[in-house]
């Protein structure tokens, strides 16, 4: 019988070997796969692809505790910590409910998001302004309702001493692959309920258009009792409380322009007003301004009309006030220029949580080499 060559037999067998092999592969892979998904329903696996996000590129900073719950279906996160150029976030009780299905649909598999507090700050280290990014696309389509209980921004600074307090956040987060779109269902802040929409593109020219809508009711002592989270002091000392009219205001605002170059500018429009007032009359507040969001300084012009305008009943820690006036922001060759016009009808020491000025008048020129006060005219009340 013929005897095949000896260079033939190696050459068989390597033959043999490599179609084992190539056969075995998906015998090996599924193992694999089966491996990893009996280890994801497992506690602590979660926990374990967690700490993985300290690898990503600007997460290194990045603290997880109290981890709960298995990578399969998710789980919670006792507190998380991060930080990053000035900006510090500190969340607690944290929902990560995973659905993995998602994926086949190209969708990020975290079906809702729930946060019990969070805390957060930023202090700029520089001066310099940032800049727009070259694109805000994600790699995931994402479908995110939120829910976040209580959110504390700032403070522990010279100009913010006490940090900024909202309460009862809920809304939807959603992105197509070409545009975010964040919904504020509900935030409770200051007395008012706040609702409004954010819309981004995620490449150029990134248009953003965003509205805000709120809505304050109460009466005036009750609200400047709220916000100084204590009651006036001259009310402890015998002095009757106001007993102005019910406060019912209705504030709108609304933010729109590109953001894709450094040269781009957004336009604000907002306005504070009673609610059912009159058409022919002047809202409380109307503010019209220019921001330059990559660019030194962030406002480039504004112009703001008050009429009877009572600070308390819109931003915490303010006083008393009915202010009427103009104030003015222009830019001028060397900056800018501001021109105030105020006159108060309530005046009265701090300490009765008033603002102790009656008029003032002043022209103010400021520039990169300082400012210029080019007149000054204040009458203390």
């Amino acid at each position: 019988a013929p005897v095949a060559p000896p260079s033939a037999l190696p050459s068989k067998r390597w033959g043999t070997r490599l179609a084992g092999m190539l056969l075995g592969l998906p015998l090996l892979s599924g193992i694999g796969l089966g491996a990893a998904w009996h280890w994801s329903a497992q506690e602590g696996s979660l926990a374990s692809a967690l700490q993985v996000l300290r690898w990503v590129p600007g997460l290194q900073a990045l603290q997880l505790h109290g981890v709960q719950g298995n990578l399969r279906s998710g789980g919670q996160v006792g507190r998380l910590q991060w930080q990053q150029a000035g900006l510090q976030l500190d969340l607690q009780d944290l929902q990560l409910p995973l659905h993995w299905s998602r994926l086949w649909q190209g969708q990020l598999p975290l079906t809702r998001l729930q946060i019990g507090q969070l805390k957060g700050q930023y202090t700029s280290a520089t001066q310099t302004p940032a800049r727009p990014p070259a694109s805000l696309a994600l790699p995931l389509q994402v479908d995110l309702p939120w829910q976040i209980g209580r959110v504390e921004w700032g403070g522990s600074t010279a100009l913010q001493t006490q940090p900024l307090l909202a309460t009862e956040l809920r809304g939807h987060y959603r992105y197509s692959g070409a545009q975010h779109t964040l919904r504020v269902e509900n935030a409770q802040w200051a007395q008012g309920q706040y609702s409004g929409e954010l819309q981004l593109q995620a490449r150029a020219p990134m248009q953003l258009s965003a509205q805000l809508r709120g809505h304050l009711e109460g009466r005036v002592e009750d609200v400047a009792q709220s916000l100084s989270q204590g009651r006036v002091k001259g009310n402890r000392q015998g002095r009757q409380p106001d007993r102005r009219p019910p406060l019912a205001l209705q504030a709108e605002a609304r933010l729109e322009g590109p953001l894709a170059r450094m040269q781009d500018r957004l336009t604000l429009q907002a306005k504070v007003e009673r609610q059912g007032q009159a058409v022919t009359a002047p809202p409380l507040l109307t503010l019209q301004a220019e921001i330059q969001p990559w660019q030194a300084p962030l406002m480039h012009a504004a112009q703001m009309r008050m009429q009877q305008l009572d600070l308390a009943a819109l931003w915490p820690g303010a006083p008393l006030t009915r202010l009427s006036g103009e104030v003015q922001v222009r830019p001028s060759a060397n900056g800018w220029d501001w021109q105030t016009r105020l006159s108060n009808d309530t005046p009265g020491p701090w300490d009765r949580q008033r603002l102790p000025l009656r008029q003032l008048s002043a022209d103010l020129s400021m520039g990169s080499e300082g400012s210029t006060l080019h007149r000054l005219n204040a009458q203390i009340g």
